[in-house]
């Protein structure tokens, strides 16, 4: 996809985003993707991903980011299954987009945001908010699957799952990277 100022004003991208842009020659998208990884800002790569991904996409990038730290919230609450019930619900959406399954991702969603909350929000010690991330992720995956801001539900699985990674800034962004690649495969339809 090609980027222009244009496209960018748009998607409403920040002021700081728009001024990178116009310091290099590049439209490209993907090329952007990867430019700004290897200048390590991945929160950029991450929002410009997003953007150039369809709908479809954008759930499958999200189920993606929530698939990886799922084991971070079943460690801590093993006999919890709604962020996996979750996860499936806005898989079984994206293989058959009709309104059953699009009302299930939108319970299961609902179900982990509320079951987790209050916990993230009081549990002591940083391992009972990773895994209120991890579930959050799951959340934002079905969320995605169904709302019409897709692009904000898939960005934030992507940010939630990074959070949920206990082992400091170098293991979160290692996962955002992983995350991202996985996001140009989707594009470039090699996932």
């Amino acid at each position: 996809m090609k980027i222009t100022m244009e496209l960018l004003e748009r998607w409403d991208a920040c002021d700081e985003g728009k001024k990178m842009f116009v310091g290099q020659a590049e439209s490209d998208g993907i090329k952007l993707v990867h430019a700004l990884m290897e200048i390590n800002r991945l929160d950029f790569a991450n929002w410009l991903m997003v953007r150039q991904m369809s709908h479809a996409q954008k759930v499958k990038y999200a189920i993606f980011a929530a698939r990886e730290v799922l084991e971070i919230f079943e460690t801590k609450y093993p006999g919890d299954g709604r962020p996996r019930k979750a996860i499936e619900a806005a898989e079984a959406y994206i293989s058959s987009p009709c309104a059953a399954n699009a009302a299930a991702a939108a319970k299961a969603a609902e179900a982990v945001n509320a079951a987790y909350a209050a916990p993230a929000a009081v549990n002591a010690g940083y391992a009972g908010y990773a895994a209120a991330n991890a579930g959050y992720a799951a959340a934002y995956a079905a969320n995605a699957a169904v709302d019409a801001v897709d692009a904000v539900n898939a960005v934030n699985a992507v940010n939630a799952a990074v959070n949920a990674v206990d082992a400091g800034y170098a293991a979160q962004a290692e996962m955002k990277q992983k995350i991202i690649k996985h996001g140009i495969k989707l594009v470039e339809g090699k996932a």
